[in-house]
């Protein structure tokens, strides 16, 4: 059951398009049967069980709920019962503060990063200080600095370490350290393939030179830190920004953290402002509110009104993770 359930959830998430791959092989695409398999196996009581086994079904079956049911309740409720051996068993460690991270637990993350088990006979998991940094930085603690350093220094993948330089530039900006931003900024840009240049130049703000209250309340929402976030933005007026990609900008953080605060009416609100903006040098965060505008109106039952906003995320044509967003809009036309 276990085997099966993973081999249909899995398939149960290919795009339609590819569902003929499927057929050929003589499988049932079905992700909630998949998971209904899982759940069956992780849930049943037999001591005969091998127990690594059962463990593994276990963190499957979480990460399962977490990147493709989206259920961030369930997800860390079923991480909170499977990893509770986090400070013994590294791998309950890695799934409880990826699981933690992905459902905006933030606090949780950093208790199982920061308890659990060391030693040389331990693997080394360099995405650890990785993760570690930047839930740090996601509370705007910049001793985060300390775990980038060490997973530049440890990770093998080099062009991986285009992340660990860009958040080390985050760090020295907010510290006002002008020289280091530059610095590391240059760095990430320089190890970067020639694709994501671009992608990487107008990451966190404003060209080179992010403003610094959008980039707080960039990293407090990424960190499930809403309100605070919310704080930062509301002490400095739309007015006060110098330019258009800054105002929109600020539109588009304040749809976001209304969102996940469940507060719709002010994210429905926010997120028409971005649209509005009309801003034609990258249209990522209108295509993006075009998107979490379909998911609000779906949620309120507005069937109609929710395709034409899913709809509209298909025609933007120039923003970063383009394919991902209309991906996700077409999943969700498919299911209205």
């Amino acid at each position: 059951k276990k085997d099966l359930g993973v081999i249909k959830a899995i398939l149960g998430t290919i795009p339609d398009s590819y569902h003929w791959i499927v057929s050929i092989a003589g499988m049932k695409a079905d992700l909630n049967e998949g998971m209904q398999l899982m759940k069956e196996y992780v849930e049943k009581a037999d001591d005969k069980e091998i127990l690594m086994e059962r463990k593994n079904a276990q963190y499957f079956y979480t990460l399962f709920n977490l990147n493709f049911l989206k259920n961030k309740k369930e997800a860390w409720a079923l991480a909170d019962k499977y990893t509770n051996d986090y400070k013994t068993n590294l791998m309950s460690a890695c799934i409880r503060s990826f699981a933690a991270k992905g459902t905006d637990n933030n606090e949780a993350c950093l208790v199982a990063l920061n308890e659990k088990p060391t030693g040389h006979e331990y693997v080394s998991f360099p995405f650890l200080e990785m993760m570690h940094g930047s839930a740090l930085l996601q509370r705007l603690d910049l001793n985060a600095v300390t775990h980038f350093r060490k997973f530049i220094a440890t990770n093998k993948d080099k062009n991986d370490n285009k992340d660990g330089y860009l958040k080390l530039s985050w760090c020295a900006w907010l510290k006002n350290d002008t020289a280091n931003y530059l610095l590391y900024r240059n760095i990430a840009t320089n190890i970067s393939k020639s694709g994501e240049k671009n992608k990487l130049a107008s990451s966190g703000g404003v060209g080179y030179f992010p403003e610094k209250s959008l980039l707080k309340a960039r990293l407090l929402f990424d960190g499930g830190y809403y309100a605070q976030a919310e704080e930062i933005l509301m002490a400095k007026p739309i007015s006060s920004y110098k330019n258009a990609l800054e105002k929109v900008e600020y539109c588009y953080r304040l749809g976001r953290i209304y969102h996940e605060s469940n507060k719709l009416s002010k994210a429905i609100e926010y997120f028409d402002l971005t649209i509005k903006a009309n801003y034609k040098e990258n249209e990522f965060m209108a295509a993006n509110a075009c998107l979490q505008l379909g998911f609000i109106y779906e949620k309120l039952n507005f069937k109609k009104l929710a395709k034409t906003f899913f709809d509209k995320v298909l025609e933007y044509k120039n923003y970063d993770y383009k394919n991902y967003l209309q991906q996700q809009a077409k999943a969700a036309i498919a299911k209205l």
